[in-house]
């Protein structure tokens, strides 16, 4: 925190502007080391926002033209003295100013230590630091106003107003521990277990968006398989609207698994193409199989692909004895051929009786409308993207355990156990939702955070 450091803000490749951003105690020095402005720089008197132009020099030498935007903390990102250099865009160009910046002082940022500082300088605190990685790496609308949303502060909110609701009762609990004659009359303890209950209620409703808050940030984790030659990788592609995966009539062309992101009405899929599974007629094969078969083991959806044009076969057979109705969508595929669909959607209802059936082409793209709809039904997405949603393990393990010392709560008022151990477990649950803010976690836990951020933010 004592260092100032330093970062490309700004993607790789050429582009019309490259920023670096500088944050801490000598963000401005450094600058005044290394820029020459239009006009004279006032640094000492800066206040807010201020942006000038000028050039970046090194030893006499003119790099590049820049404008500087100069934020006194704490009216900054981080809260500290930030200065970024809006240089021209461009790996080398960016290279070089950045290895001046270093020059003049400052020290290579490490992934997410910007967003860092603006938690630990109290700037915003745990769940919106997560929210910025989310929106940076939000690949759908309805994940980008999700992260939107939580970024707003309303997941903070939420937590904050459930920690006040706890912190009530264990005052009413303290009061009657302390004046016990003066509080006689009350039903302290009715009252508390009455409220405990409810507040209960209200973070089982947050636990139960995790499903859909994890796939909006993660994506749903969905395997095409079926034997080969049904139409697997020409799903993929037709899905992703370009050839990512190489199609062949050829049985067994692919052997490996192809996993890519594609954007399925506003549900974000990680698709894993697999391969055929039968009989393998070499090793490879065999190792390809078996992968096919742990992927689909493995995934939240499948989407199981037949090929409509002929008659089921054993290789098929084999394939249903994987699957369930609950997370699988049937694809009968080649439906613009001679076909055979009607008997192979009566023999999988047959034996899945609420299964999910969908006819396509993936070749002339007729029929995705309804498998888009079907995708879309099984995500359970909502439209409303203001819903406070948890999206990763770590809020949803602190929640589960504040519920927990809630229940222990409730179980000594029913046990008839003192107030003093019904504070105890009250005060456990206030340090799990602690933790959600960042409030009480551990310095190791917040480091881990912050290192699966990108570096520059």
């Amino acid at each position: 925190m004592e260092d100032t450091i330093a970062a490309v803000a700004t993607g790789r490749g050429a582009a019309g502007i490259g920023i670096i951003r500088i944050s801490g105690s000598d963000a401005f020095n450094i600058v005044k080391r290394c820029f020459v402005g239009k006009r004279k720089i006032e640094w000492d008197k800066l206040k807010g926002y201020n942006a000038f132009y000028g050039k970046i020099v090194d030893d006499g030498e003119e790099i590049d033209e820049a404008i500087v935007l100069a934020m006194k903390g704490p009216f900054s990102y981080t809260g500290e003295d930030v200065a970024e250099l809006q240089c021209h865009g461009g790996f080398g160009a960016l290279s070089r100013v950045l290895s001046i910046v270093y020059k003049n002082g400052a020290r290579a940022a490490n992934k997410g230590e910007f967003t860092k500082r603006a938690f630990l300088n109290g700037r915003i605190d745990l769940t919106r630091a997560e929210a910025v990685m989310d929106i940076v790496s939000a690949n759908t609308e309805r994940a980008r106003k999700s992260a939107v949303t939580q970024l707003s502060g309303k997941l903070a909110d939420t937590i904050e107003g459930l920690k006040d609701r706890i912190l009530k009762e264990v005052a009413a609990l303290e009061a009657a521990i302390d004046f016990p004659e003066e509080m006689a009359e009350e039903n302290v303890v009715g009252n508390v277990e009455k409220n405990v209950g409810d507040i209960i209620n209200k973070i089982d409703e947050l636990i139960k968006t995790y499903r859909e808050g994890r796939i909006l940030k993660d994506g749903l984790k969905t395997a095409i398989i079926g034997r080969p030659n049904v139409g697997k990788s020409s799903l993929l592609n037709a899905l992703m609207k370009e050839e990512r995966a190489i199609v062949s009539s050829v049985p067994g062309t692919t052997r490996d698994f192809l996993e890519a992101e594609v954007n399925i009405g506003g549900v974000p899929l990680i698709l894993i193409d697999t391969a055929g599974i039968r009989d393998a007629v070499d090793e490879i094969e065999h190792i390809g199989v078996n992968l096919a078969k742990s992927r689909a083991k493995d995934a939240e959806l499948i989407l199981a692909v037949f090929d409509a044009s002929e008659n089921l076969t054993l290789e098929d057979e084999e394939i249903f004895s994987m699957l369930t109705e609950d997370n699988t969508i049937f694809i009968l595929n080649k439906t613009d051929k001679n076909c055979n669909g009607e008997a192979v959607k009566n023999h999988i209802l047959n034996r899945f009786h609420n299964g999910s059936v969908v006819e396509i082409s993936a070749k002339t793209l007729t029929g995705f409308d309804e498998l888009t709809k079907k995708i879309e039904e099984f995500a359970k997405i909502s439209d409303d993207s203001s819903r406070v949603l948890v999206k990763n393990e770590r809020v949803r393990d602190s929640l589960i355990s504040a519920k927990k010392s809630l229940q222990s709560a409730l179980n000594a008022i029913t046990e008839g156990l003192s107030e003093d151990f019904i504070v105890i477990d009250l005060r456990g649950a206030l340090n799990s939702l602690g933790e959600v803010t960042g409030e009480t976690l551990d310095e190791d836990i917040i480091n881990r955070i912050f290192e699966d951020f990108c570096i520059g933010k």
